[in-house]
């Protein structure tokens, strides 16, 4: 391998790869919902192979695999059979998103697109790649606020703030009326010593 080749295959894996994480996607969405997965490279030229991967699956990590003009079901990881697929079939301008569809929790991940294709460049043959990264958040469903988990730990929240306050102001009535009293008692006593005085 010559000094200009490897230069060549430095500066596209590296550099570019580098770039294209620069551009990392960030994603939320309910749970419930679907979920779109961009990938696009119109520089791809014609798509050879595609797999979007989630790596923390395991070894069946495939979301989607994609080669010759098909996907490739016994290498999908189970949990994404029949769930997914891509929003451009036909793959034009090297649009390779995924649609996700009816999200659950589990599906929180990170998703990495590999695309490998071709192109013909001046009567020959070049390979291209490109990579995306998608950090996909799913959020369960908004539950009623105050309420957590089955709601016992909110309801509890909420009783002991209650009882707390109640208490409050019953000790601050009875520290009232002991304070009313002893004034009463007070301006009864001056005003008995004020009468007699005269």
């Amino acid at each position: 391998m010559d000094l200009t080749t490897f230069l060549c295959f430095f500066f596209s894996t590296y550099v570019l790869g580098f770039v294209s994480a620069l551009d990392d996607q960030k994603q939320v969405v309910e749970a419930g919902e679907n979920a779109l997965l961009l990938c696009r490279d119109s520089s791809i030229g014609k798509v050879e192979k595609l797999s979007w991967i989630r790596s923390d699956l395991g070894t069946n990590m495939h979301v989607f695999f994609y080669r010759e003009n098909r996907l490739y079901e016994n290498i999908q990881h189970p949990s994404f059979r029949g769930r997914v697929k891509l929003s451009d079939p036909q793959i034009n301008n090297g649009n390779v998103s995924l649609i996700l569809f009816n999200t659950t929790p589990n599906d929180t991940g990170t998703y990495e697109c590999y695309v490998v294709g071709t192109r013909e460049e001046r009567r020959k043959r070049a390979v291209s790649e490109a990579q995306h990264v998608v950090q996909l958040k799913v959020k369960s469903i908004s539950q009623p606020q105050g309420l957590t988990g089955d709601g016992s730990v909110g309801l509890m929240v909420g009783l002991s703030v209650s009882a707390g306050i109640l208490l409050a102001a019953v000790g601050g009535f009875v520290i009232y009326r002991k304070l009313g009293n002893s004034n009463d008692q007070e301006t009864g006593k001056m005003t008995k010593f004020n009468l007699l005085s005269y």
